[in-house]
């Protein structure tokens, strides 16, 4: 049987099992033994616990007979000796002490339903909770807790017990506000504080499945709204801004897209994101591209067909001229994952033709208007619709002309990791004037290795290549002893290009270039146009 000792008794049970009769030294006097007992501590200094009581003589083995009945539990004895002590000595507080405790003991001994252990509050609720917990039924383990935390607040294991059985039904919202509501009660626990925030990350990390899961179920739209929400949320970690910002870019997102980029540089910039320096250079090049919404483009040739400028593009005839042309052009819509809508409109003029064959000056003054498309990310396809007209007095015939260009390139662009790198690049362009009835198509390709010339500036690459080069045209028709098919031409050579980069800034990689291209060139079939040199000046911002 447990019974519960209140504080009086513990310190009397205490102070009786430490009462014993001290062995005075041989010819010491009783009284002289006894002035040497401490009445506090019980304990002499060769280690034998004296009696705590000022007596001496018969009085003093009487209230050693009283304690030692104390201690066995023999009340009445113990009270029947205190008071033959108090007879002797009346003014001991001490055995009016002692017989008050035998008193209450013995009534606690000979009575002791009246003392049965009470349990503490919340105790039968939470053994209850336990039980249910352990038997699976965590709806029946729940409602126990809550009874116990009810009746209990501050106790902690109550708390868990409580949190662990919503957990254990995915009631995880309310888990977290119970664990809250907790570290509010009881303060800053070790386990309160571990499990909120392991519940947190575990949140967070299931929150940020969600995007991925979404875009393996082709769902980018849904991915970017995703990725959106936990940004606004718990804020997207460095590592997973760039898929953010990819993704957002393929969905037409050009905002967010931006946003997540220029994060990725600042991550990668304070240590947070690892990200080679050619990495980062590309991230500023999308950063560039996403970004832009107009450009504009100068370009000068010397024999040779203009492809770039979409207005020229038609090839020259075998005599020597060289042209002009300035283009502007604008993003309506934004860049849109490279599927894009351009306006544009431009100004194109002969200024010199050898041997006067063509109008020159402001003769020869075009200009055009229209609209192009790019619809494919990854195909480098545009068409385009014109309407070219002249300018002034220019001896220049109005018409409609529409495009088709085909472009691909490989390292074009300016590279950070390596001072040299192969380079190809290949347009070709159909293109008819509906008023003319004319048809042409003009093509070129170059290979080789470009050279970034740090010892002038890290932004200056020159390029040596070899080209090759073919164009039609049904205007040109040529006598029927001409070598080669009527109409078209081609050649093969050699040339160099020198490009300038130049306009960027920490989140945009060089946005404007200048480039001056020198090309000699044999001819392979069809007419002379084919051969000789040919240069080209381009000016693109």
């Amino acid at each position: 049987m447990k019974y519960w000792l209140d504080g009086p008794a513990a310190v009397a049970m205490a102070f009786t099992a430490a009462v014993v009769i001290a062995p005075a030294p041989a010819g010491a006097s009783g009284t002289a033994g006894a002035s040497r007992a401490s009445s506090a501590s019980g304990a002499s200094a060769g280690g034998d616990r004296l009696l705590p009581l000022e007596l001496s003589g018969p009085p003093l083995r009487i209230a050693a007979e009283a304690y030692r009945a104390y201690d066995s539990k023999s009340y009445d004895l113990a009270i029947s000796r205190a008071r033959e002590v108090l007879r002797q000595r009346p003014d001991s507080q001490e055995m009016r002490k002692l017989i008050t405790l035998a008193q209450r003991d013995k009534y606690r001994r000979d009575h002791p339903m009246e003392f049965i252990a009470r349990k503490p509050p919340g105790f039968q609720a939470a053994e209850r909770a336990l039980a249910a917990y352990n038997d699976g039924d965590y709806d029946l383990a729940l409602a126990e807790s809550r009874v116990a935390v009810r009746q209990a607040p501050r106790n902690l294991d109550y708390r868990l017990m409580l949190i662990e059985s919503l957990q254990r039904l995915n009631n995880r919202d309310a888990a977290e506000a119970e664990i809250d509501a907790a570290i509010r009660d009881l303060g800053q626990v070790l386990q309160l504080v571990t499990l909120r925030d392991g519940m947190r990350e575990q949140r967070q990390n299931e929150a940020l499945q969600v995007p991925y899961a979404l875009m393996q179920a082709g769902d980018r739209r849904g991915a970017d709204a995703a990725f959106a929400d936990l940004d606004r949320k718990q804020g997207l970690p460095p590592s997973l801004v760039q898929d953010a910002a990819y993704n957002a870019m393929q969905v037409g997102n050009d905002r967010d897209a931006v946003k997540y980029f220029k994060r990725a540089i600042d991550a990668k910039e304070a240590g947070n994101l690892p990200m080679s320096e050619q990495d980062t250079f590309q991230t500023r090049r999308v950063v560039a591209d996403v970004e832009r919404r107009f450009g504009l483009t100068n370009t000068t040739t010397y024999r040779g067909a203009n492809a770039a400028s979409g207005i020229s593009g038609a090839p020259s005839s075998p005599n020597d001229s060289v042209q002009n042309t300035t283009e502007v052009y604008w993003r309506p819509l934004g860049y849109g994952d490279a599927r894009y809508l351009e306006l544009f409109a431009g100004v194109t003029d002969t200024l010199w033709s050898r041997g006067g064959v063509y109008d020159t000056g402001a003769d020869a003054l075009q200009g055009d208007v229209g609209a192009r498309v790019k619809p494919f990310t990854q195909v480098n396809l545009v068409a385009a619709l014109e309407r070219v007209f002249p300018l002034g007095g220019a001896n220049v015939q109005a018409d409609w002309l529409a495009r088709l260009g085909y472009g691909s390139s490989i390292g074009t662009d300016l590279r950070v990791d390596v001072p040299a790198w192969w380079t190809s690049q290949l347009y070709a362009e159909t293109g008819h004037y509906f008023r003319q009835s004319r048809t042409y198509v003009n093509s070129e390709w170059q290979l080789g290795r470009s050279y970034r010339l740090d010892s002038v500036s890290p932004k200056l690459v020159v390029f040596p290549h070899a080209v090759a080069a073919y164009d039609y045209d049904t205007q040109m028709n040529f006598e029927s002893g001409n070598r080669g098919s009527p109409g078209s031409a081609a050649g093969l050579g050699a040339g160099v290009s020198l490009r300038y980069w130049f306009r960027e800034d920490r989140y945009h990689a060089p946005q404007s270039y200048w480039d001056l291209s020198l090309q000699y060139r044999a001819r392979v079939f069809g007419d002379d146009r084919a051969r000789g040199v040919f240069a080209r000046f381009t000016y693109s911002y």
